[in-house]
């Protein structure tokens, strides 16, 4: 543990997901600022503000990667080299010797953009300066799991257009007894979220909340999904859950499935919304990596099948997750002894 930032075997993916949700969101406000201009907004009016609520010492002590304040500055010099518009960033660090080493590590930057404080990011309540129609980010990274609604609820009512980005430790919310997270991201009056699969045995997800109904779909291969589907619900369930209350042989946990209804044919028992929730569980337990050369899952494999509707009582007539091997498309095919 470094200050009041460790460095975990997930830290490199939650890297890897800030810079896609960057690119997302940055090649998505491009779009925008286009379609603005056309409708006759000055140029200098455009510009994107980043807040990093948690921001750290910049890089990490023990292998030197960069922190997200680096990610996000760099992300935001690309995003004015290939645009032209322009950007300022707001860093709150409340840890004196982490400050010290962030202000180090933004050494080679145009300080004119940036905006450092030793301070506590509630101050934001206090010190920022809120024009309604900035776009942005606000980021979200704390050690603890704990999420600053009141500060992003003021966001998004000073800010209706800037979007929050928040990493989170599930696991280590449900042992500080917090409340349940669909409960926080409620609080801070943003329409939209979506979720990330959760990462190791701290359950890390990240969450992109939005008030855009017409927000892009976020790239398959991220697996995030809106809060509003299937998927994004179970995740969030999840994220509320033990892995032992969720995937243990419990009769609660079957009771909570969608109750069996009558299919015809195979194609729509796979259809089904409890053999599909039953297929989530299944690849859930693995975190969808397949079973036989731990590439991503796409699929599942049947070890035994099911009794056929009619034939026995509608549980049995339905897949348990114990039957599905999650597998990539190619081992499937190998597995099945079909081609490629």
């Amino acid at each position: 543990m470094n200050d009041h930032h460790g460095h975990g075997g997930s830290t490199s993916q939650k890297q890897d997901d800030l810079r896609a949700a960057l690119d997302l969101l940055f090649a998505l406000w491009g779009a925008i600022f286009k379609n603005r201009i056309r409708e006759g907004f000055s140029k200098d009016r455009l510009t994107l503000d980043y807040t990093d609520l948690y921001a750290g010492g910049g890089s990490d002590p023990a292998t030197g990667d960069d922190g997200s304040p680096i990610i996000a500055l760099n992300a935001l010099l690309r995003f004015k080299a290939a645009t032209g518009h322009d950007f300022k960033a707001t860093l709150y660090e409340y840890n004196p010797t982490t400050y010290q080493r962030l202000i180090e590590n933004l050494g080679p930057y145009d300080h004119t953009r940036i905006r450092v404080l030793n301070d506590d990011n509630v101050c934001a309540l206090e010190t920022l300066t809120f024009e309604k129609w900035q776009y942005g980010l606000v980021y979200s990274d704390s050690n603890n799991g704990e999420i600053p609604v009141d500060v992003l609820a003021h966001f998004n009512r000073q800010r209706p257009v800037t979007d929050f980005l928040i990493n989170v430790t599930c696991t280590g919310r449900k042992r500080a007894g917090m409340r349940p997270l669909q409960d926080d991201l409620r609080a801070t009056g943003k329409r939209h979220w979506y979720i990330r699969e959760t990462l190791d045995k701290w359950q890390w997800t990240i969450l992109l909340g939005t008030n855009w109904t017409a927000f892009p779909e976020p790239p398959a291969e991220r697996r995030f999904y809106s809060l509003n589907s299937d998927d994004g619900q179970f995740l969030l369930k999840k994220c509320g859950h033990t892995k032992e209350q969720l995937y243990g042989r419990q009769l609660s946990l079957f009771e909570k499935l969608p109750e069996p209804t009558p299919y015809a044919t195979y194609d729509e028992y796979l259809k089904q919304p409890r053999y599909r929730a039953i297929r989530r569980i299944a690849m859930e337990q693995v975190n969808y990596l397949c079973q036989r050369c731990h590439a991503r899952a796409t699929e599942v494999h049947h070890i035994n099948y099911p009794s056929w509707w009619g034939t026995d009582t509608p549980e049995n007539c339905y897949d348990v997750p114990e039957n599905l091997l999650p597998v990539c498309h190619a081992c499937h095919c190998e597995i099945e002894g079909k081609e490629n």
